[in-house]
């Protein structure tokens, strides 16, 4: 029996697959991270110079960051059609389009409500997709050192 065959009916690979180290493939959740403080601590910065009264800005930032509690509804479609990488570099990239847009467009709340939301919203699918992507590539015995990062 051929080697690949073999692996194909124990489930095993004859050579592990190389990966880039631990705490680089970590560092895949800084996205979310930044769009996390940008969203409760540079954006009501930028909002109050506006004038805008704190009371709004807390309500504007509420709603931003409620895709941290629903987006997994739709995570679901990150199994489906597209491969996880793709998925990965099209939400990682609306997010950063989300934060340059609102740096240079601030003094529209409304304009900037809805665009962060859909900004935070794809960081959280960013997450899902690249949380899912990077667990398949390492094995079982190397998932809490990931986890660290």
């Amino acid at each position: 029996m051929t080697i690949a065959l073999e692996c194909v009916l124990t489930n095993s690979r004859a050579e592990p697959r190389p990966h880039p180290p631990i705490w680089v493939m970590g560092l895949t959740n800084a996205v979310f991270g930044m769009m996390g403080g940008f969203a409760v601590v540079t954006l009501p910065q930028l909002l109050a110079a506006e004038g805008i009264p704190g009371g709004h800005i807390a309500a504007i930032t509420a709603t931003i960051i409620s895709p941290g509690f629903w987006a997994f509804i739709l995570s679901p479609m990150l199994d489906v059609r597209l491969r996880r990488r793709t998925y990965a570099l099209v939400f990682g990239g609306t997010a950063a389009l989300a934060v340059a847009f609102t740096v240079l467009h601030h003094s529209n709340v409304a304009t900037v409500e809805i665009v962060m939301l859909i900004g935070y919203l794809s960081a959280a699918l960013y997450q899902g997709a690249v949380g899912g992507w990077m667990g398949s590539l390492i094995g079982h015995d190397e998932d809490s050192r990931l986890g660290t990062w």
